[in-house]
């Protein structure tokens, strides 16, 4: 695997040169998942080298999205967590279904 990627959904341990697995696909699914719940780009108005250097050595994670069901926010929080703590990906499908289910019709 090679580190590839913009640098707004790249996970801490890509920027820090680390080793690449499916666990950084899952952080930035989580970042995705964020850009579409706020419509807005991550970590907007830093650059480069201060963005790299506040993810990966200083823990900056994007916000909550407001008014975002609690579920999906303990996914998105899980999917930035350390690499051992971030969801598989049957994990995040799971919840996924779990959080559409509750999700109140609209006729």
């Amino acid at each position: 695997m090679s580190r590839v990627g913009t640098l707004q959904w790249v996970a801490p341990e890509v920027l820090l040169g680390q080793k690449y697995s499916h666990k950084c696909d899952a952080w930035s699914f989580g970042v995705v998942v964020w850009e579409l719940l706020t419509a807005m780009v991550p970590f907007d108005g830093l650059d480069r080298n201060e963005l790299a250097r506040k993810v990966a050595l200083e823990g900056l994670r994007l916000p909550p999205p407001s008014g975002t069901p609690r579920r999906l926010l303990v996914l998105i929080a899980r999917c930035f967590d350390k690499p051992r703590g971030r969801p598989e990906f049957t994990a995040i499908l799971t919840e996924l279904r779990a959080v559409a289910a509750a999700m109140p019709v609209e006729a």
